[in-house]
């Protein structure tokens, strides 16, 4: 029995059901508040009150260890419902291939990576990565799946996905500052499935060397009528190459008589 088999057993009946739906639904308040807030003026001030500020969480305001994975990684009406809309539904579909205490397990070690990096590298939080890391495990259970990128463009989660991964790079590349957020957001994807996708990609690159071995091997032999008896060299694999017939019968090529 594995570690992660033998902690579910014990302790799946802690685990908070239908957890990423809940934090959709939590996002959607927030955004609503914060839509408000922004009408009047104050929606700085708002998110102010939610965000990890490192400094204020050890002055005492520990509620923002909690409260910053409230924000939407989109403030924007249309991007944000559609983020916290995606959110539930990859929510619901992890919650079906993992069953509630690894995808529970999943959502916790991305938010503690989280708040370690901004608690011991001051390094700034945003719930856009984590939630990035969640779609990218959806895509590794069902990458055929369709989605309406912005309600209208029908699209396969694995595109998504893809897009996902390259924003993440252009991201870093067009500020390295973004470099720790990033990794601190998909840590839980690449311990999840790190491990799997490398074993994955070794596999692979075994099978296709063993195939153009094969390959190679069950090449058809090109017509030739000189032969080299020391290296096996015809005059298909170099034109320019001169054979001679020894006093013994065998056939040698000029490189492998000056050789001698």
């Amino acid at each position: 029995m594995s570690l992660l088999t033998s902690l579910e057993s014990r302790f799946a009946r802690f685990a908070i059901p239908h957890l990423l739906v809940l934090l959709a639904a939590l996002q959607l308040v927030t955004l609503v508040c914060f839509m408000v807030a922004d009408a009047r003026g104050a929606g700085g001030k708002f998110l102010e009150l939610l965000i990890l500020h490192p400094r204020s969480v050890w002055a005492g305001e520990v509620w923002r260890l909690v409260t910053f994975m409230f924000i939407p990684g989109y403030l924007t009406p249309l991007s944000g419902a559609f983020s916290i809309i995606v959110l539930s539904w990859v929510g619901r579909g992890l919650e079906q291939a993992w069953w509630p205490f690894r995808l529970n397990l999943y959502v916790f070690g991305g938010w503690a990576a989280l708040v370690a990096g901004a608690l011991t590298l001051n390094v700034p939080t945003t719930t856009l990565w984590l939630s990035s890391s969640f779609l990218l495990a959806f895509a590794m259970y069902f990458p055929d799946r369709e989605i309406r990128l912005n309600f209208f463009i029908p699209i396969k989660v694995r595109w998504v996905a893809w897009m996902a991964v390259a924003y993440a790079f252009f991201a870093i590349v067009r500020d390295s500052r973004q470099f720790w957020p990033v990794v601190l957001g998909h840590l839980n994807f690449l311990i999840a499935f790190g491990p799997g996708l490398l074993k994955q990609t070794k596999t692979r690159a075994v099978a296709m060397e063993r195939r153009q071995r094969f390959n190679a091997a069950m090449a058809p032999e090109l017509p030739y009528f000189h032969k080299c008896n020391v290296c096996g060299k015809t005059e298909s694999d170099d034109p320019k190459l001169e054979f001679r017939v020894t006093d013994d019968g065998d056939e040698i090529c000029d490189v492998c008589r000056k050789a001698r």
